[in-house]
């Protein structure tokens, strides 16, 4: 995990329009489209954890999850 995050943090990170656009193409489980869907709308990871009935740290570990997902997708687009 801590090697996924120094080379992620050395490169630039897709800003949230491009993760949303590369996202809404790509097949997700279930819980990842409702994370997906109530983040867009700028919920909190608590208000979304409550929403959903899960812990507001499972939220920020599928959003972690989403981010990588579509840092792997913009890297490949790129090349």
């Amino acid at each position: 995990m801590r090697k996924r995050r120094a080379i992620a943090s050395r490169t630039e990170q897709p800003n949230e329009s491009e993760i949303l656009g590369l996202l809404r193409t790509t097949p997700l489980t279930e819980r990842q489209r409702q994370v997906l869907d109530c983040r867009s709308q700028n919920l909190s990871y608590a208000e979304v954890g409550r929403q959903l009935k899960i812990s507001a740290e499972r939220v920020r570990q599928i959003e972690a999850r989403l981010r990588t997902m579509a840092y792997r997708m913009s890297q490949e687009a790129s090349s």
